[in-house]
Formats: structure tokens, C-alpha cells, sequence
């Protein structure tokens, strides 16, 4: 089942006055922790090469995937010192760290992290390795501090094409840049489309939007929805014939019909490579 966060931490505590060279500290070290932790676990390497179909090492590097194996709290300073609260609170406020339990939210969960603009980390998204139904795609989590709206992940693409495609979750832009569509940005599995994503949209000049989403009964949905809010602004819009019960991801890791996918973009959108 997909579940969301939004943290609202706001209680006063010496956490709040880290430095920015603090939290860029504490961010590269979750994130490297994370990195190495993927590799050294063969189910969750496994989960992300075979279930995913997301095999190509440079690519995980380049998006910083990790995997959440429940031990990074044991390498952070005691809460009972200051360094340690300072730490503690920077991961609870982006929603890494549950600040009633003190686990990780994303225990379990291949991990994608959030960049903002400046390359800062502003959260995170993660699918459990667990293989579920294709119907319930898998357990998924997000999180982003507050005050952040109308996200986008890869939104760092926006500006440099005025055509875009607009997948439901990062694996699909993930599994589209193997396949050499580098102009994929993606919502948080089906977060609320809104005013606040139409006007990122807007501000970066973005003329046309290919939906690639799931055809499933909630992604049909969100087409439609999405579809009529960027009608609404003379945003132009098309859609791919996705294959039924299928994301773009799940297309990417079985190696079925996904020449069909690129396909359908080809000519339409930025030039392709081969895939697997």
C-alpha cells in the first residue's frame, strides 16, 4: 500500500541551528551508508537488478540508490549529546528518521533520495524489496520537508527541454534512462497533481507532456486528471498506450514491449539507445 509523509517537525531544539556544512555532512553520510549497505545485501542488490531491472552501476551512482537495512541509527552519536541531536534532527525533520521511535521510516526499502535545486537532500523515496502483486506494485514511502510543493523527481531536467514525460514513480525515470530517455520526471508513486506542479511546469517553459503512466484503473484515473489540469494552462498533452496491468518500470525489468514504449517517443521525443 502506498503511504506518504509530510514531516511537520517544528519543536525547538539545538538540532534546528546546525550548519549547512553540517547538514550537507550528515546527508553525504546517510547517503553513502545507504549505498554501501545495496551491495551488501544480495537480496536487495538482487531485488534492484532482477525486479527492477535496474543492473547498470553508474546509473545507481548517478541517482544515489541506497537500501535502508535498519542499522545506520547505530553509526550516529549518542542522543545524549549534542552532536547527536543535532544529527537526529536533521534526518527527522526530511522524514528519514521517525522522531517517536527513532527507526528509519524507509527500513527495508530500496531508497531513492529527494534533491532540491541546489543538490541538497530534501527527502527521500523507497519501494520495499518484497515482490508484491503487480497490481499493488509493492509497498512505497515518501517523504519531504516541509514547505516543499508541487515536486518533482529528476525536476532538475526542467529548462533544458520544453518536452517532457511525466512518469508516476522514480524507478520509471530510472528505467528510462537506460533506455536513453533522459527527459523523464516523475511524480511520488500518484501524489496529488496541483497548481504548485503546473507552475514548476510553467516557470521552466514546458510545452508538452507525454503521460506515461500505469494502466491500471488508478492510473487511468490520474491520466485523466492530469490530462485536464494541463489542458487547462495550453500545456499540450499525449499519452502512451501503456500495456494493461504494466508500469513503465515493470515493462523496463521484463524486457517486454518496452521497444514499444520508445517507440511511440521516438521522433517525438529526444533520441533513444538501445536497451536490454
Amino acid at each position: 500500500m502506498q503511504q506518504s509523509t509530510k514531516n511537520d517537525w517544528l519543536t525547538y531544539s539545538p538540532s534546528t541551528l546546525i550548519s549547512h556544512d553540517s547538514e550537507l555532512y550528515y546527508a553525504d553520510k546517510l547517503l553513502t551508508f545507504y549505498q554501501k549497505a545495496l551491495y551488501g545485501t544480495p537480496r536487495a542488490l538482487k531485488f534492484v537488478t532482477q525486479d527492477l531491472g535496474l543492473s547498470d552501476e553508474s546509473l545507481l551512482a548517478k541517482f544515489s540508490v541506497g537500501f535502508c537495512d535498519r542499522k545506520f541509527p547505530i553509526e550516529l552519536p549518542s542522543t545524549d549529546t549534542l552532536e547527536g541531536e543535532m544529527a537526529r534532527g536533521f534526518y527527522e525533520r526530511l522524514g528519514i528518521i521517525n522522531g517517536l521511535t527513532g527507526h528509519e521510516a524507509f527500513r527495508g526499502m530500496i531508497f531513492v533520495p529527494l534533491f532540491d535545486n541546489n543538490g541538497e537532500l530534501i527527502g527521500g523515496y523507497g519501494q520495499r524489496i518484497e515482490k508484491y502483486p503487480l497490481s499493488q506494485r509493492g509497498d512505497t514511502l515518501w517523504s519531504l520537508a516541509q514547505g516543499v510543493d508541487g515536486y518533482f523527481f529528476n525536476y532538475q531536467i526542467l529548462g533544458s527541454y520544453n518536452q517532457i514525460v511525466l512518469c508516476e514513480s522514480p524507478f520509471d525515470v530510472l528505467s528510462f534512462n537506460l533506455g536513453g530517455v533522459i527527459n523523464a520526471i516523475s511524480l511520488l508513486d500518484f501524489t496529488y497533481f496541483d497548481d504548485e506542479h503546473l507552475c514548476q511546469l510553467l516557470e521552466h517553459d514546458v510545452r508538452e507532456v507525454t503521460l506515461a503512466f500505469s494502466r491500471t484503473p488508478r492510473g487511468d484515473r490520474y491520466v485523466a486528471h492530469v490530462r485536464r489540469k494541463l489542458l487547462e494552462v495550453d500545456i499540450k498533452v499525449k499519452k502512451l498506450e501503456m500495456v494493461v496491468g504494466e508500469s513503465v518500470n515493470s515493462l523496463w525489468a521484463q524486457s517486454k514491449h518496452f521497444g514499444f514504449v520508445l517507440g511511440e517517443l521516438n521522433g517525438l521525443q529526444q533520441c533513444h539507445k538501445t536497451y536490454h
